[in-house]
């Protein structure tokens, strides 16, 4: 062991005493138990082996969760989760915590689970934790523990606790397929099933790193058509290309539920990246950026069309709305084009008086956008200037309220 393993090795063997006394005491409102191994490396690190000797701190861990009950909880933003990360369990030590837990409602709000080796006895116990904590769970995460291609029965009883559970709403299924325990075809499955079965439950999704390829599949496309509930889509570090990014973009068109969709570490080009940055922003005319989607937020890495002028902001659609037309519209007005544009875009004269309206509503978000902008906006006086001075004047007089 390095230095920094020894270390970390040494903090786990006090955590278990640390975490058994604060199960029995009951201690505060935000209880975490937190049982882990950090060996100094970033994310999960290296996990630690289990050795025969561990097994008496197993039994403690065991009989103070056996007596556990999450406390009242005394302020609202309170929370409780069972965490146990970067710790081998094998079969023995599942066992012990499944005689502990059986199906009693524990009272947690997050049950995650990361790389612990635990197999496919582990995937029941962590099932049957999911099934048991039927009122306040908010959270099941699965991280780095393998499931493989003897395991689809599984997922099938995963998405019928899913799709019956009384508080989920999010599930997180993390580098838990790899080529080496899943073929291609099953890996594209899982998450079809998943998406498919449990949206109308789940707001929020994670299928990070599971090496998923669709090969020209749609289901995408169809899935985010439909409009599913769902509010938050990670499918980070897959191996989705520019035809699946064209497939979510021209779904998004359609979609006003999604508000953030995670997709770094996929294999994107500028075709890819183009297609989502149109989807939520094409600047081709007034109609297509009133048509585009106003709600997602798209996070590629490197390239977040969040932070870009292009995309929308964090915060309510109408506005994001406003700032894309009122671009478009400051962008005509430096050029002088405007009156063109609204002829040739066939803009009836019954809508202008809410479109000036809107205009002359949007100083503080021209203020509020102007640094990232870097000044394309004009004053808001100045499109309704251009536009009440040249454009179907009469005609307009006759829509005022």
């Amino acid at each position: 062991m390095s230095h920094d393993e020894i270390l970390g090795a040494e903090s786990l063997l006090e955590n278990f005493p640390q975490m058994a006394q604060e199960m029995r005491r009951g201690v505060g409102e935000d209880v975490e138990i937190f049982l882990h191994f950090d060996d100094g490396s970033p994310a999960f690190g290296e996990m630690f082996p289990h050795d025969d000797t561990l097994i008496p701190h197993w039994e403690e861990f065991a009989d103070a969760l056996e007596k556990y009950k999450v406390p009242p909880r005394w302020f609202e933003d309170g929370y409780s989760s069972l965490k146990i990360i970067n710790v081998e369990m094998p079969e023995e030590v599942i066992n012990l915590l499944d005689a502990a837990t059986g199906w009693r409602n524990l009272g947690f709000e997050t049950l995650h689970f990361g790389n612990n080796n635990f197999g496919r006895r582990g995937l029941e116990w962590a099932l049957k934790l999911l099934q048991g904590n039927n009122s306040a769970l908010d959270e099941f995460i699965l991280s780095r523990n393998s499931i493989t291609d003897e395991d689809m029965d599984f997922v099938e009883q995963l998405c019928d606790a899913v799709k019956h559970h009384g508080s989920l709403t999010l599930l997180a299924i993390g580098e838990c397929m790899t080529p080496e325990s899943s073929n291609e075809e099953n890996r594209l499955n899982v998450m079809r099933t998943i998406l498919e079965r449990c949206s109308g439950r789940l707001k929020t999704f994670d299928f990070t790193g599971n090496h998923v390829a669709t090969h020209g599949d749609p289901f995408l496309y169809d899935f985010l058509r439909s409009n599913p509930e769902l509010e938050s889509l990670r499918l980070r570090d897959n191996y989705l290309n520019d035809d699946d990014a064209v497939h979510v973009a021209n779904a998004l068109r359609h979609n006003t539920n999604l508000q953030y969709l995670a997709l770094s570490g996929n294999n994107f080009t500028e075709r890819g990246i183009a297609a989502l940055e149109t989807a939520l922003f094409d600047q081709t005319s007034l109609n297509s950026a009133a048509d585009s989607n106003h709600r997602c937020i798209i996070h590629l890495g490197d390239y977040d069309i969040e932070n870009d002028v292009n995309g929308n902001y964090i915060g309510d659609a109408t506005e994001n709305r406003k700032r894309k037309i009122y671009k478009i519209l400051s962008r005509q007005c430096r050029d002088g084009s405007n009156l063109m544009h609204l002829d040739e875009e066939n803009i009836v004269p019954e809508i202008m008086p809410n479109v000036l309206g809107m205009i002359a509503s949007l100083e503080s978000l021209r203020e509020y956008q102007e640094v990232q902008l870097d000044g394309e906006l004009v004053e808001p006086i100045a499109l309704v200037y251009e536009i009440m001075r040249g454009w179907k004047m009469p005609m307009l007089y006759c829509f005022r309220k």
